[in-house]
């Protein structure tokens, strides 16, 4: 198998430390050298507004400082990951931003904010006569399959009936319907919570895996392009579909490793299609932050990094 040799690894390591967002060069201290949660949330925190969302582009293809329910996704991701813990001051901001959010009578959250069209953003963020809500399945997996995970980690800042109707809600819609390969990492990741009760991951993870081998692209000609592939569904080798996947899931790690630029880089396969080009620059670049951290923690996971071990 190949791995990153070292060389490649301190391009890497370069390239976040003089190009890449302060939240990944933090996020890459804490994986690699032994950072702190502090410094993780000191450089998110910049990210968060008062009413506890986070917005200002955390999600980088969203110009909006608004708060909304992916970019809280994303903050809490990343406070999981460090092990804040449901006292942490980040933490209880954005379950409170979420719950007064929630739609009281879908039990949805809209997935960015209504004002993202009045600023730079890419195409597929657009909405037109109510055009995202329809393109992304009324909500009611992408964002909340992912969000619904999040509170069951920190369900003791969420009221019990709330959380159990919630869960049952998105695990109906999973079961009765085809996901489309974004809602499918969302449902991937709420099965794999760890504090998900067993009366709902036994429910659920069946459907789950069927629905991502049925969804996952095994012909690695076509990786080259934004298609759902192992490593968007298969992240570590803990994994609910690691199994499934296994032998598929080390030839994307080959190719994940062919795909680093000269610069030390992981860099998008999409772009914004000629929309705001100074601003679009931008996204690309933060972008490019987000991939290159997240292609070393995933090399890191299943040991393809010379002396680096998980």
């Amino acid at each position: 198998m190949r791995s990153l040799s070292a060389k490649a690894f301190g391009r890497a390591k370069d390239y976040l430390m003089t190009g890449g967002r302060p939240l990944e060069q933090a996020r890459f201290k804490y994986l690699f050298e032994d950072g702190s949660l502090d410094e993780v949330a000191a450089a998110l925190a910049t990210y968060q507004n008062p009413d506890g969302g986070y917005g200002h582009a955390l999600e980088p293809d969203a110009f909006t400082p608004t708060s909304g329910a992916l970019a809280t996704s994303i903050g809490l991701r990343v406070l999981r990951e460090t092990g804040a813990t449901a006292d942490h001051p980040q933490v209880r901001g954005a379950v409170g931003y979420l719950l007064t959010t929630l739609d009281p009578e879908e039990k949805v959250w809209r997935i960015i904010p209504a004002d993202a069209n009045d600023y730079p953003h890419a195409p597929w963020w657009t909405d037109e006569n109510g055009s995202l809500r329809q393109g992304f399945g009324a909500y009611e997996v992408n964002p909340r399959a992912e969000l619904v995970g999040q509170l069951h980690t920190y369900a003791t800042l969420v009221p019990a009936d709330l959380l159990d109707d919630l869960t049952e809600r998105t695990i109906a819609v999973i079961e009765a319907e085809e996901q489309e390969e974004h809602a499918l990492i969302c449902a991937v990741r709420l099965a794999e919570t760890k504090e998900l009760p067993a009366r709902y991951r036994d429910h659920l993870a069946p459907r789950v895996r069927d629905l991502v081998l049925q969804t996952t692209s095994l012909d690695p000609a076509t990786w080259s392009e934004y298609r759902p592939q192992p490593l968007w569904y298969v992240s570590t080798p803990d994994s609910l579909c690691a199994a499934d996947l296994a032998e598929a899931t080390q030839t994307n790690l080959d190719f994940l490793l062919a795909r680093q630029a000269e610069d030390g880089s992981w860099k998008p396969t999409f772009n914004w299609g000629g929309m705001y080009p100074e601003d679009a620059a931008t996204s690309e670049r933060d972008s490019t932050s987000v991939l290159t951290y997240s292609a070393l923690a995933q090399l890191r996971s299943f040991g393809r990094i010379e002396s680096v071990s998980a």
